[in-house]
C-alpha cells in the first residue's frame, strides 16, 4: 500500500466527530496509524495523558504495546483486549482498507477489577512520578464489565467499517485520479516527442534529467538513455555553459516561476557553440513536481541576422563610395598628373623620393576607392556557367610565385566538380584575397592548401593555412570594413570578398585556431544540375 491512513481519511473531521461522541457518551477513543502514531485522542484518562505518555521511558513502553498488539488483532469485524505493559487494559479493533491494516481504533485505560495499588505505587517510583498524583489518576480509571466493553467495541467495529468504506472510496478516487494524471502525462510527453525543432527536457528539484525528447538527442548529441539520470551540468561540456545553467537553475528553483524566453549559449557533446531560445517553467506531474525546459535552436538565424547586418554595412559603405568615388578620384587624378610632371623636372631632382612617396600614396588611395566601389550592392557582374577549377588554374603560376617569395608551399587539390554560375574576374579576386591573407598569416613560412570539392548541392572552395590563427574577438568581425589582423591592412579585401560571395549567392565560413585558419566558400549548384 502506497498510501497512509491520513491520505484517505480527513483526520480533523474524525477528531471533531469523536469529540462530539465523547460529550454525549463519556467514552474515550484513540486512533493510531500503522506506525503507532496517535492520530485521534479524545477523553483519554489522566494516568495515560499526564503520566504514561509524558515520561519518555513509560511512553516508549506504551508504543511497544501499541505496535505489539497489531500482530494479535483479528480480521475486520472483531476486536482484541489486552493488558498493556504499564498495567492498564485496552481493546483494539483494526481498520483494514484494501487488505491492509492502516489504523487501529483503541478503547483504553480501564480495568476488569480493582487494581493492585502496590504494583502502581512501585511503578510511580520506577518512573519518578509524583506518587500521590499518580495514584489519584489511577483512582479515576473505570472498571468495565465484559458486556460493557462488548457494547463499546461494537460501536468501534461499526466505526472501523465506516472508515474502511470511506477509505476505500477515497483510495479508488485517488487511484483513478493518478491513472488519469499518468495518462495525461503520457499524452503530454507524446506531444513533446512529436514537436519538431524544439529540444524539451524535464529535471527534478536537484537538476537531474528525467525526460529528454528526440530533438534534444539531435541538438545536444546525447541519447535519451545517456541523458536520463544525469545532472544537467554533466551534459554541457564547458564551464561557461555550466555557469549559465547554474544561475538559471538557482533562479527557477528558488522562485518556482517561469524563466525566459531568453537566449543562452550552450555546448553539447560535439563541443559546437549553439544559441538557444530557452524557456524553463515548473510543472506538476503524476510522479511529482518537475521543471520543463524548452530550447529552440536559433544559431543559424543569429548567423543570418549577423550576416545581414554585416552586408547592410558593406552596402552602405559601397553606396557611399559609389556616390563620392568619382568626385574624389578626379582631383586625385589631377594631383597625380601634376606630381608626375614636377617629378620629371631637373630642378626637383633632390625631391625625387618624396614625389615617389606622394604618387604611391595617391595610387594607394585610388586602390582603396576601387575596393570601396566593389562593395556596392548594384555592381554589375557577368556570371557564366563554368567550372571553378578553370578559373583557378590560370592563377596557379602567380600564386606559386608569390608563395615561393614568402617561403610558403602551395598545395592545390582540385576535385571533380560541376559547372556553376561565376564571374571570372570577381572569383579570381576573391581567391587571391584569401590566398594572400593565408600567405601573410605565415611570415616564417608554412603550407597553404587550396582545394575544391562537391558536398551535396554545393561546390566548395577551401583555403587553409597553418599560421597562428585569428583571435576570437577579431574573427567575429571579419568582413567588416577596416577590421584587419594586419598592421597596415584596411580590412577591405575581406569585405570585398564577402560582397563577391553575396553576389554569387555563396556563403563564407571562416574557422580558426592555434593550428591555422580555414576559409570555406560554398557556392550553390543551379537546380537544373
Amino acid at each position: 500500500m502506497n498510501y497512509k491512513f491520513t491520505d484517505l481519511i480527513d483526520i480533523a473531521k474524525l477528531q471533531s466527530l469523536m469529540e462530539a461522541f465523547f460529550k454525549i457518551s463519556n467514552i474515550p477513543t484513540g486512533i493510531l496509524d500503522d506506525e503507532g502514531n496517535v492520530l485521534v485522542a479524545v477523553g483519554w484518562r489522566d494516568i495515560c495523558r499526564q503520566f504514561h505518555r509524558q515520561c519518555p521511558a513509560s511512553e516508549r513502553v506504551c508504543r511497544e504495546s501499541d505496535n505489539c498488539i497489531k500482530d494479535f488483532i483479528g480480521q475486520a469485524g472483531s476486536y482484541t483486549s489486552y493488558t498493556c505493559t504499564n498495567g492498564l487494559i485496552e481493546a483494539a479493533a483494526p481498520v483494514i482498507i484494501a487488505g491492509h491494516h492502516l489504523a487501529t481504533i483503541m478503547q483504553g485505560q480501564f480495568f476488569w477489577e480493582n487494581p493492585d495499588i502496590d504494583y502502581f505505587r512501585k511503578q510511580a517510583q520506577r518512573y519518578g512520578f509524583d506518587e500521590k498524583k499518580y495514584l489519584d489518576a489511577l483512582d479515576q480509571v473505570p472498571i468495565y464489565s465484559k458486556d460493557k466493553l462488548d457494547s463499546i467495541m461494537k460501536f468501534n467495529i461499526e466505526l472501523a467499517a465506516i472508515l474502511t468504506e470511506l477509505g476505500l472510496k477515497r483510495l479508488q478516487e485517488i487511484e483513478l485520479q493518478a491513472k488519469q494524471r499518468e495518462e495525461s502525462d503520457l499524452q503530454l510527453f507524446w506531444i513533446f516527442d512529436s514537436i519538431p525543432n524544439i529540444a524539451i527536457q524535464s529535471w527534478d528539484a536537484s537538476g537531474k534529467v528525467l525526460y529528454w525528447n528526440k530533438f534534444s538527442e539531435q541538438l545536444y548529441g546525447y541519447t535519451t538513455e545517456e541523458a536520463i539520470g544525469k545532472h544537467i551540468s554533466q551534459l554541457f561540456i564547458d564551464e561557461s555553459s555550466d555557469c549559465v545553467l547554474k544561475k538559471i537553475w538557482d533562479r527557477v528553483h528558488s522562485t518556482k516561476k517561469l524563466y525566459g524566453p531568453e537566449e543562452i549559449e550552450l555546448k553539447g557533446r560535439d563541443g559546437v557553440q549553439r544559441v538557444v531560445y530557452s524557456t524553463i517553467f515548473p510543472i506538476k506531474l503524476s510522479r511529482g513536481s518537475e521543471f520543463v525546459c524548452m530550447d529552440v535552436d536559433v544559431t543559424e538565424q543569429r548567423k543570418i541576422q549577423k550576416e545581414m547586418m554585416r552586408l547592410d554595412r558593406l552596402h552602405l559603405v559601397g553606396e557611399m563610395a559609389a556616390s563620392i568615388g568619382h568626385e574624389v578620384r578626379n582631383p586625385l587624378t589631377t594631383v597625380r598628373g601634376y606630381l608626375q610632371i614636377l617629378h620629371r623636372k631637373p630642378e626637383f631632382d633632390e625631391y625625387a623620393e618624396r614625389f615617389e612617396v606622394m604618387i604611391e600614396e595617391i595610387d594607394r588611395a585610388n586602390q582603396i576607392i576601387t575596393e570601396f566601389l566593389s562593395l556596392a550592392r548594384n555592381k554589375l557582374v557577368d556570371k557564366q556557367m563554368q567550372c571553378l577549377n578553370r578559373v583557378i588554374s590560370p592563377l596557379m603560376p602567380l600564386i606559386n610565385a608569390d608563395a615561393v617569395k614568402n617561403n610558403v608551399v602551395i598545395n592545390f587539390s582540385l576535385g571533380n566538380i560541376p559547372e556553376i554560375l561565376l564571374d571570372t574576374k570577381e572569383i579570381r579576386q576573391l581567391l587571391l584575397n584569401f590566398v594572400r591573407n593565408g600567405i601573410e598569416a605565415m611570415p616564417k613560412g608554412g603550407v597553404l592548401n587550396v582545394a575544391t570539392s562537391q558536398e551535396r548541392s554545393e561546390v566548395i572552395l577551401k583555403v587553409t593555412d597553418n599560421g597562428e590563427g585569428i583571435p576570437k574577438q577579431v574573427l567575429e568581425k571579419l568582413g567588416t570594413p577596416f577590421v584587419s589582423t594586419k598592421d597596415q591592412g584596411t580590412g577591405l579585401g575581406l569585405a570585398v570578398s564577402y560582397s563577391i560571395a553575396q553576389r554569387h549567392q555563396a556563403k563564407i565560413e571562416i574557422t580558426s585556431g592555434d593550428c591555422g585558419t580555414t576559409a570555406t566558400i560554398r557556392f550553390p549548384i543551379p537546380v537544373h544540375h
